[in-house]
């Protein structure tokens, strides 16, 4: 199941008034699809825009840190994939198919550049997985955190990420292939009552592979790396607690007496970026659960369809909203993106220097 439920019903639309005798109901899924479409046009379009800047920022930064290596790497997913759904929607609006002819209207070709931002989406999901349980052992194992996650471990684990969703896309798309030859015929035997008889029936090459494909792409990805996220939050906040505590009661004694004040910036850095996967991810995979032990959804009542839709919009934020994080948690990102974007009253005045979040 894609991670954009109304994406398949947009893709099939036009069967909607075949398949309906009403065409007040034909009407009222298209307008509901074109106002889901654009706000997503706009938050999409947005987080384009916005995640390059990150982009940029971290990259002038440069690699000194791991915490920077895997900001970076998440706001490549996140262009991407804000890339794709932008001119996915953009395609599909009533309003702007003829603006923007030259996107390509074949639904086939859609359908595998929808699954390509799923997989990236999900290679983000994986990122995130990263950074909270990274940070959550800085702040566990402060003094074995530097040996245990290396730049080149951190390194290592998104390319991991990255190409198991190359492989489950691949297989994703071999068996589509095997389904997309047709369908054989093949004899099968039924014993009733004792008596035996014997069937030509249809078999469809690659139905079954394709059941374990979308498995491997969207299912495992979702629920494991989501538990993995809730998991990691709620620990981190736990952890980050405890050491505020000790650092109170160590108050007045010498030595280190817990976190630093970039460190604690990090980590509320982080803990805000998971707040918004939780947020705007936990209502699809709600809903994805539902699907699983309900009927086909592909053409839904209007409150259904309305969830949906309100599910996507939920997702498109997920990558939009990543910016005011660091703008809102760190003074140095403000006075990178102020420098950036010639605005000299935009960032911090007391803050010196182009580190964003060096800890280590």
């Amino acid at each position: 199941m894609d991670h954009h439920p109304a994406s398949s019903i947009a893709m099939n639309i036009s069967q909607v008034e075949n398949l309906f005798h009403s065409s007040a109901y034909y009407m009222q899924l298209t307008h509901i699809l074109n106002y889901c479409t654009g706000i997503m046009i706009g938050v999409y379009g947005f987080s384009v825009v916005a995640n390059a800047i990150v982009i940029f920022v971290f990259f002038k930064d440069g690699f000194r840190s791991t915490s920077n290596i895997s900001f970076f790497a998440l706001g490549i997913t996140d262009v991407l994939v804000g890339t794709i759904w932008t001119l996915f929607n953009v395609r599909i609006h009533p309003y702007l198919e003829r603006p923007f002819y030259f996107i390509p209207p074949d639904v086939d070709i859609w359908k595998y550049i929808v699954l390509c931002a799923d997989a990236l989406a999900s290679v983000g999901s994986w990122i995130t997985a990263i950074i909270t349980w990274e940070r959550l052992c800085c702040i566990a194992f402060p003094l074995k955190v530097k040996r245990i996650f290396t730049r080149k471990l951190i390194i290592c684990l998104i390319l991991g990420g990255l190409t198991y969703e190359v492989l489950a896309l691949t297989f994703y798309f071999t068996a589509d292939y095997l389904l997309q030859q047709g369908v054989v015929e093949q004899v099968r035997f039924y014993e009733i009552d004792g008596r035996r008889f014997n069937k030509t029936v249809a078999v469809t090459i690659g139905q079954d592979l394709l059941v374990f494909a979308r498995i491997s792409l969207t299912y495992i990805p979702n629920y494991v790396l989501y538990s993995a996220i809730v998991l990691g939050t709620g620990l981190l906040i736990k952890v980050f607690l405890q050491s505020i505590e000790t650092k109170q009661a160590l108050t007045g004694l010498q030595g280190p007496t817990g976190m630093s004040t970039k460190e604690k910036k990090l980590v509320k850095s982080v803990l805000a970026i998971c707040l918004v996967y939780l947020i705007t991810c936990t209502p699809r995979n709600v809903y994805q659960t539902i699907l699983i032990f309900t009927d086909e959804w592909a053409f839904p009542s209007i409150g259904r369809f309305v969830l949906q839709c309100t599910v996507d919009i939920l997702l498109s934020f997920n990558q939009a909203l990543n910016i005011f994080v660091y703008l809102l948690v760190n003074s140095s990102f403000r006075n990178q993106v102020g420098k950036l974007l010639g605005l000299s009253w935009f960032g911090d005045p007391q803050s010196q220097g182009s580190e964003i979040n060096r800890m280590k």
